[in-house]
């Protein structure tokens, strides 16, 4: 954004964390609550975790890129086997919902693996934020994308 080789970014981060630099325009979207998750057909081969705290014995599919549930996942994930690890929630979501491993993803996105069970209550939450640049914040156009995409991430009243 600094360099204006974006117009709007959307970014992730710890519970309430504003994004840096300070000089951007944030727009808070709300807190994501992060879950385990693992598929019926990786359960019913393996167990659900006793404890979703300690995932000894288990296989889990991390994702590789900074969220808010990465120390959680540290902990719990110590002894455990990775089966994937990927720098793309997408991937991450795709590679449990196959049965490949137990993992965390936030709520809104695991609702895109209709093949995923929660398997913990919230782990993590997180904060979304819509970031401009500040020459860019009262243009029209980006307006309404911006405006837009915050009325559909705050839509969903099931993610609390």
């Amino acid at each position: 954004l600094l360099k204006r080789e974006a117009d709007i970014a959307f970014r992730f981060g710890p519970e309430a964390s504003r994004p840096r630099p300070a000089t951007l325009v944030a727009r808070r979207l709300g807190d994501e609550p992060f879950l385990l998750y693992g598929a019926d057909t990786y359960v019913d081969r393996r167990r659900a975790p006793a404890d979703p705290d300690d995932l000894t014995d288990h296989d889990v599919v991390v994702y590789a890129g900074r969220h808010p549930a990465a120390e959680w996942c540290a902990r719990a994930f110590a002894r455990a086997t990775v089966a994937l690890s990927a720098p793309s929630m997408q991937v991450t979501g795709a590679a449990i919902a196959a049965g490949l491993g137990l993992g965390v993803l936030p709520k809104r996105a695991a609702r895109l693996f209709p093949a995923l069970r929660p398997l913990s209550p919230v782990v993590a939450r997180g904060t979304g934020w819509l970031i401009v640049h500040p020459d860019l914040r009262h243009v029209p156009r980006l307006r309404v994308v911006v405006d837009t995409l915050a009325t559909v991430y705050r839509a969903d009243p099931t993610l609390g």
